[in-house]
């Protein structure tokens, strides 16, 4: 398929929401630390809220991007599907993607948390001391609290559930009997990496995945390859060159 209708959008929405949701972590963190900070004064109710919250903005985008991506497939052959199914696989991968990067998303806070407080203690510093180390942390892993993280999360979710999308209706169409191969596609401007470009245009192998040409090896099932990848496959019949939702 080409790329999914609205994924721009879909990738901003979230990545503005997301925005908004660490900015208020991070400043719920730097007022409930205290002077001195005391990370005991972080609550497991507190860090639940905020998992809470960055749960139920990356469910919803990612259930829409699924189902845009599941459409686009739809619409564009003539094989019907059952759709109710499909939804149903949409709202479980959904819930599912979204608990275990909220979960992962807290996990990887609280530690440059305890380390930025610790080293306040290790040097005795000012509590504007703590600060600029806490905004060193957020440097350190990828600007966690800030735009820079919410915009990676973004790029990446959405990458992750078009595909996913695209993949759900593949694996229906293969119990009507339909053979389709899938191909990697970059974006092809000057932000593609060096994990990717050697992809692009090359179909999934036999055995599964995508490898460089002249290489062996597993290679990597499917987009996104790494944080903030931008890829997603096309899908013809086998037999045929006409491209899938593309």
């Amino acid at each position: 398929m080409a790329e999914v209708p609205g994924r721009m959008e879909f990738e901003g929405e979230l990545a503005k929401e997301l925005g908004k949701l660490l900015q208020v972590m991070g400043g719920q963190i730097a007022e409930n630390l205290g002077d001195p900070p005391n990370i005991n004064n972080l609550t497991g109710a507190m860090w639940q809220e905020h998992s809470d919250a960055l749960f139920q903005a990356i469910e919803r985008s990612s259930f829409e991007t699924y189902i845009a991506a599941a459409e686009q497939v739809l619409n564009s052959q003539p094989i019907g599907v059952d759709w109710g199914l499909v939804n149903q696989q949409a709202a479980r991968w959904s819930r599912t993607n979204a608990a275990t990067l909220a979960q992962d998303i807290m996990a990887t806070t609280q530690v440059g948390i305890r380390e930025a407080v610790a080293t306040f203690f290790e040097q005795s510093q000012t509590l504007e001391d703590l600060t600029e180390a806490l905004a060193s942390m957020r440097d350190k892993f990828g600007q966690l609290l800030g735009p820079v993280r919410a915009e990676l999360i973004a790029t990446t979710e959405i990458t992750r559930a078009a595909v996913e999308g695209e993949l759900q209706l593949v694996r229906e169409l293969n119990k009507e009997g339909a053979e389709l191969i899938a191909t990697w596609f970059t974006v092809r401007d000057e932000r593609v990496c060096p994990i990717c470009e050697p992809l692009d245009g090359r179909p999934e192998t036999e055995e599964g995945g995508f490898v460089p040409r002249g290489e062996a090896g597993p290679g990597i099932p499917s987009p996104p390859a790494h944080p903030r990848c931008r890829c997603w496959l096309n899908h013809t019949f086998k037999g045929h060159t006409e491209t899938i939702g593309g």
